[in-house]
């Protein structure tokens, strides 16, 4: 029985379990401007906050992003563009809730 709910349930996780937001990092270009590495290991990630539950995690996550990507769109519309500008709005797109005790955190 048990293998059954852990196939249809998923991993089962502690009551204690928490969450944690974390941005991929970035590097500077010789331009100024920051781009995002998205595609490395999450031990290289930043983490921002923590949460207690994956739905405030997430739900904190997609607000910044939606925030970020409407100042970036106020950016472009009045022909802005400064060194770091997109840097933010890329790293919330990457962003991601991830459990505290996921074994990718584990250096």
């Amino acid at each position: 029985m048990a293998i059954i709910l852990a196939v249809v349930l998923g991993p089962v996780t502690a009551a204690a379990q928490g969450w944690y937001l974390f941005t991929p990092p970035s590097i500077e270009r010789a331009d100024g401007t920051r781009e995002v590495t998205a595609y490395v290991a999450l031990t290289r990630w930043t983490q921002v906050l923590a949460f207690d539950t994956a739905a405030a995690c997430e739900a904190h996550r997609s607000r910044v992003h939606s925030i970020e990507m409407d100042r970036f769109i106020e950016r472009r519309r009045q022909g802005g563009k400064f060194p770091g500008d997109d840097a933010m709005t890329e790293a919330y797109r990457y962003a991601r809730c991830i459990a505290s005790d996921d074994v990718r955190l584990k250096p």
